[in-house]
């Protein structure tokens, strides 16, 4: 089908009409006319892809990340960020009016951060190596690829992985963490079952909370809380668990704290904080 992007709703999907239906498609821009194939289909609305480009708006943007549009972690990327900022305040305003009835013509004060090396939080998938896809070679990855794993985002809209050698939203201190365990799982036997690395960086970026979730836990768990320090000293407290919950065992206190407007916040392994 052939549509004209009408505006971006919550969660950075751009919105059009087909025949009746709304059609919901990411990585585009208003008034961009495109030609979209439907990846599902309900009684009202479509889910689709882009197949064609037909008239891109002159606000794309080249994406920074050699991985948008694969990895699932970011939506706005082919939007320069003033240009982001804009539409994320539209469709503030469209939320307010369609969900709380409130209609809010005076300004909306954005508050805007750096758009890069900004993130204090990550969660990293792990995978067999040889189920990972990645549009870069896993440099990490040694020897039978079928026992080494690799490290990533899931993809969009999927459970599958995509292996990534860089992530440019990452505060320099997870970025660096980031690259050293995906080395470290790759090449030892102890991580085979891990599923999940959830990584939080103090403000100040020197201090990590880090915990590690396996399929089965690992039989030798000191050893490889050791293993995992080696590789990033940043380490404050490390959480080893089973992906139910049980068992679980620590290395170190539990938390760290994190400054913020004046005041000091005690984050523990199972604490929400925002990413930003």
């Amino acid at each position: 089908m052939e549509i004209t992007i009408e505006k971006l709703v919550y969660g950075g999907e751009g919105l059009a009409h087909h025949e009746g239906s709304a059609v919901f498609v990411p990585f585009v821009l208003p008034a961009e006319r495109i030609a979209a194939a439907a990846v599902e289909q309900k009684k009202k609305f479509i889910r689709a892809r882009v197949e064609r480009m037909l008239e891109p708006s002159p606000d794309r943007a080249e994406p920074r990340c050699p991985y948008f549009g694969v990895c699932g972690g970011c939506d706005y990327q082919h939007i320069p960020y003033e240009t982001q900022l804009t539409y994320k305040t539209e469709i503030l305003r469209e939320t307010l009016r369609r969900l709380g009835r409130i209609e809010w013509p005076s300004e909306i004060s954005v508050r805007a951060s750096e758009p890069w090396s900004y993130r204090n939080r990550a969660q990293w998938k792990a995978r067999p190596a040889n189920e990972a896809g990645s549009s870069k070679p896993n440099r990490g990855e040694r020897g039978d690829a079928s026992k080494n794993l690799s490290l990533g985002y899931f993809r969009a809209n999927s459970t599958s992985l995509c292996a990534v050698d860089d992530c440019a939203i990452l505060s320099p201190l997870l970025l660096k963490s980031f690259l050293a365990l995906r080395k470290l799982v790759a090449e030892i036997p102890l991580a085979a079952k891990l599923r999940e690395i959830e990584a939080f960086a103090t403000a100040d970026d020197t201090k990590l909370l880090l915990t590690a979730t396996f399929a089965s836990f690992p039989a030798r768990a000191a050893e490889l809380a050791e293993l995992f320090r080696q590789a990033v000293p940043a380490i404050d407290s490390l959480l080893i668990q089973h992906s139910t919950g049980e068992p679980m065992r620590l290395y170190g206190p539990g938390f760290i704290f994190y400054e913020a407007g004046g005041r000091s916040f005690r984050v523990g392994h199972f604490s929400f904080f925002q990413v930003n």
